[in-house]
């Protein structure tokens, strides 16, 4: 009995990872974690491959977030100071209103960027997920957007690439 009750708190102190944790070292935070939001420092870089943080992202010290699924309403929560760097691919994002300073950097891959109307910016991330993120007008110095283009255009130029050598290489006979 209390070897299974021991096994059942392990398992769910894994499952649900509360509050605000500070990351000094390399991790991933997968499908199973949920913090109530996260802080990287000293260069360490951290990858949202799922799971879940509730509302605030820190990144220090030349740190690397990168956030390619999972789930991230950082409504007013998202700071990112000292050379750090946020990579947006994909995942249920939501950024408003946050502070870039020092040269901290937010990158964003996707498709169909907007301008900045309203102080908002809009498209679809890299993995095809529409956002909407907002309060970003005073930061549009700190936002990278890099157009990803789609999988069917990337097949499109490689199949011509490949019927270009081939024509090269092995040239029809007569």
């Amino acid at each position: 009995m209390k070897k299974s009750a021991l096994l059942t708190i392990l398992f769910l102190t894994n499952l649900v990872n509360a509050g605000i944790v500070d990351f000094y070292v390399d991790a991933d935070i997968t499908k199973e974690q949920i913090y109530d939001g996260i802080n990287v420092h000293n260069s360490a870089v951290v990858n949202l491959v799922g799971g879940e943080i509730k509302a605030t992202l820190g990144g220090f010290d030349y740190s690397v977030i990168n956030l390619n699924s999972g789930f991230a309403p950082l409504y007013g929560g998202l700071y990112l100071t000292d050379n750090s760097a946020l990579n947006i691919f994909g995942g249920d994002i939501h950024i408003s209103y946050p502070l870039l300073a020092n040269n901290s950097v937010l990158n964003i891959y996707g498709l169909n960027f907007s301008e900045f109307p309203a102080n908002e910016l809009t498209g679809f991330l890299s993995d095809g997920t529409p956002f909407e993120f907002t309060g970003l007008l005073n930061y549009a110095s700190h936002i990278y957007l890099y157009e990803v283009p789609e999988p069917s255009t990337i097949v499109i130029l490689g199949l011509g690439i490949l019927f270009i050598t081939l024509k090269r290489v092995c040239p029809p006979t007569a």
